[in-house]
This record gives C-alpha cells, sequence and structure tokens, in this order.
C-alpha cells in the first residue's frame, strides 16, 4: 500500500509519496527509490565532512552516467545498458589504473581500467579547473588522493570491504548487488543530490529535503506525483532546486519550471526561489530570464567552484 506522508512548507501542507519498499515495484520510480532506500543508510558516513573534503565532493560529483555513455560501446565486455534509454549502465567491473603492470597479463581489461582511470580524471579537472593529469607521463598526479581513497570511502560507506588495491591500482569485480546499488545511486544522482542538500544544510541551518515526490492528484498516487531534487525553507522564503551534475539544458530548465508551476497551482502557494544547479557551463539565454525574474537562478561550474557563494547571496536575498 502506497502511504501519504505530508510536507510542511510555511503554513502550507503539501503532500508526498513515502519513500519505502512498498514503491520498488513502480516500473517509473522503482529504480529511484531503491537509491534513496540506500543513500538513506550510507548518507552519515557518506557525507560527514563533505563540507570541508573538496577531493570526495569532486568525485562524487563525477557524472559517472556520462562516462558509462561514452565506454559502453567500446568496452561491450565490461559495461552493457541496464534499461531501455541506457541512462543506467553495468560496470561488470569497476576501478582505477596508474600503472602498466596488468597490461601483459590482460590487456583488454587493462585499456578499459585505463579509459575508465583518464576519464574521470578528465572530469575532476573539470570541476576543479585544476589540471591533475601527466600527459607526459600518461599518469594521474594524486592518484590517491584524487581516485582510489574516494572510492575507499564510498565503498566503506556501504559495508563493501576494498580489494586489488595498491598505491597504482584499484579494482574489482563489480557484479555484486550491492555494489551495482551503489553504483546505480551514483549514477541517478540520488548521491549528487544528498550532497548538495548537506552543503545547503550546513550553510542556511534549516532542514532540506530531498528527492521529494509531491502528490498532485490524489485518485491515483503513483501515476500524478512529481519529483524535486531539494525543497527547502529558508528565511520565510520556500526554495525549490533542480540538479544537473552536467549541462543545464533549457529543455531540463522549462520543464522543471512547469513542474513548479503545476505544485503551485494544486496546492495554491507561491515558490519564491527557483534555482538549478548544474555542473557545466551555462547557455547564456538563461542570463536573460535572470534579469527578468528576480526570484529564479541558474548556477553552473563557476559557481560550483567557488563554493556556490552567488547561491547562497540569492537564496539570502
Amino acid at each position: 500500500m502506497t502511504i501519504i506522508e505530508n510536507l510542511q512548507l510555511r503554513d502550507k501542507q503539501v503532500y508526498c509519496l513515502k519513500v519505502d519498499g512498498s514503491l520498488i515495484h513502480i516500473p517509473n520510480i522503482g529504480p529511484k527509490i531503491r537509491s534513496l532506500l540506500l543513500v538513506d543508510k550510507i548518507e552519515s558516513v557518506l557525507l560527514k565532512d563533505i563540507s570541508t573534503n573538496r577531493n570526495l565532493r569532486d568525485f562524487l560529483s563525477v557524472d559517472i552516467q556520462d562516462i558509462g555513455r561514452q565506454l559502453c560501446e567500446k568496452h561491450k565486455k565490461f559495461i552493457s545498458p541496464i534499461n531501455y534509454d541506457n541512462s543506467i549502465f553495468l560496470f561488470k567491473c569497476f576501478g582505477f589504473v596508474n600503472s602498466d603492470s596488468l597490461k601483459n597479463k590482460d590487456e583488454p581489461y587493462y585499456h578499459y581500467l585505463k579509459d575508465l582511470t583518464d576519464l574521470f580524471a578528465c572530469k575532476i579537472e573539470w570541476l576543479r579547473g585544476k589540471n591533475i593529469i601527466d600527459l607526459s607521463k600518461n599518469k594521474i598526479n594524486g592518484f590517491n588522493t584524487y581516485l582510489s581513497n574516494n572510492l575507499t570511502i564510498l565503498l566503506k560507506s556501504a559495508g563493501i570491504a576494498k580489494t586489488q588495491i595498491t598505491n597504482d591500482e584499484f579494482y574489482f569485480d563489480s557484479q555484486d548487488a550491492l555494489i551495482q546499488d551503489v553504483l546505480s545511486a551514483w549514477q541517478n544522482k540520488t548521491i549528487f543530490e544528498r550532497l548538495i542538500a548537506k552543503l545547503i544544510e550546513t550553510e542556511l541551518k534549516c532542514r532540506v529535503f530531498c528527492s521529494k515526490l509531491i502528490v498532485i492528484n490524489i485518485s491515483n498516487l503513483e501515476k500524478f506525483s512529481l519529483e524535486f531534487d531539494i525543497i527547502f525553507v529558508f528565511g520565510n522564503k520556500i526554495c525549490f532546486v533542480e540538479l544537473k551534475n552536467g549541462e543545464v539544458r533549457r529543455n531540463d530548465v522549462f520543464e522543471f519550471l512547469g513542474k513548479v508551476r503545476t505544485v503551485e497551482d494544486y496546492y495554491g502557494f507561491k515558490v519564491n526561489r527557483v534555482a538549478v544547479i548544474g555542473t557545466r557551463q551555462k547557455e547564456e539565454i538563461f542570463n536573460e530570464l535572470e534579469l527578468k525574474n528576480s526570484h529564479f537562478g541558474v548556477f553552473d561550474i563557476m559557481d560550483y567552484r567557488d563554493d556556490f557563494k552567488r547561491f547562497f547571496e540569492f537564496i539570502k536575498a
């Protein structure tokens, strides 16, 4: 039986689907629900020091879904899509290498791990705005700092023991169900959502709600509910935030704005701050929209690198 819970936003009550095992078997939201239940269990360990541990934050903000998309055609033996739209990928093996020791033992495996390592390093370079790849030596400077140590933290938070680790290698068979649940939660940005929520809670000292499924038709709960990444109330302002650990596309933004309007109309209240946060560069069209709408803001990679100072100024204004 699907259970409804109340979300109190100032003087308004909003109905949401309660995230529990009863929703796991609903096709369109089941995978997301499994990820939410997993992250509920691991976030206290995984995100304990996220406000000060920038290396872990960058690592968990990597768009691993896009990495899967780039690798699946070239390395079908090690990675493949597991749903119809190729948005979630099965990493049959996972890990990073910073040496050539595997090359002669298992060359296909070595090249897969090397490509995976290089793609991760490239994305962390982008997030940090700092070079970590030594092209002359084909190595990752700070391999442990940026890659292997953070993967260890992620696995340990879920109770997964590290395997096959040396100073320059960290790889393992990832077909275990729990490991795949962790990788899936990472791919569908559930971990990223919780990470940003933790940063907001730390800065604003308010309660932040993640991945809420707001009901907009009480007669058909599962069909007529809309998911919102982050909702909170600060200084008597109701704030809705959409997160993209990648590009901020105009179609996604306008879809999000439409969802916000639907909730406003159904429940009869006004959302005071509407924001979109991404980790790539935003399109110029959003600058014009921000000038015309003081309650709307789009924040991109420059804001990420600056610890979202402009976002927090927008919320506090």
